[in-house]
């Protein structure tokens, strides 16, 4: 009768031990949902209608990691196929505190400037060693209001990071003046990205 007793604890602990291993492993997609209606709007400067400032209010960010990328997914109150200026989304990723990383990174899209979207990291977080992903091409989805970019690993910072979501309307990869408006969200919790 013992062994009877013996094979499920064994199972059981098998099955525990499972995905701690190798290639197995692998962070679940770690999603984050903003608040409708939060969007500051900039009056002193002119020139868009409301629904246009708006139209930039974050929804929810998602972030899956894949394998050799990580996809980013990024769901606002709408993409218009034409703007007088540019919706712009930046990621802004710092080592989570008490974490062993060192890198930072910032991620840029806009889907009117489908084919300018970047990816920077400051690898050991001195300013010093950089890698760039420039240019890259985001995925637009207007009917969901949804922007997809697909990151190489390699400008993904390694461990746990602070994750910080910006949207603004304004001219993207551009120093113009400030913003027509903006939006934020920040995952409550750090992210493994890869």
């Amino acid at each position: 009768m013992q062994p009877r007793t013996v094979a499920p604890v064994l199972l059981a602990l098998v099955a525990m031990c499972l995905p701690c291993g190798g290639a197995a492993a692998r962070e679940a997609p770690a999603a984050v949902e903003d608040p409708r209606g939060d969007v500051r709007i900039y009056t002193s400067v002119t020139g868009l209608t409301r629904a246009q400032r708006t139209s930039i209010d974050l929804r929810r960010v998602i972030i899956t990691p894949r394998a050799s990328s990580v996809r980013i997914t990024v769901r606002m109150k709408a993409v218009p196929r034409r703007m007088p200026v540019d919706q712009m989304v930046f990621l802004a990723l710092a080592p989570a505190p008490g974490s062993s990383g060192t890198g930072r990174g910032d991620i840029g899209l806009s889907p009117q400037k489908p084919g300018l979207s970047y990816a920077a990291l400051d690898t050991d977080g001195t300013g010093t060693s950089w890698e760039s992903c420039d240019p890259m091409r985001v995925e637009v989805r207007r009917p969901a209001g949804e922007v997809r970019l697909d990151v190489p690993l390699r400008c993904i910072p390694v461990g746990e990071v602070t994750v910080e979501v910006r949207s603004l309307t304004g001219y993207f990869r551009s120093d113009s003046a400030r913003p027509w408006s903006s939006d934020r969200v920040r995952f409550p919790d750090p992210v493994v990205m890869r």
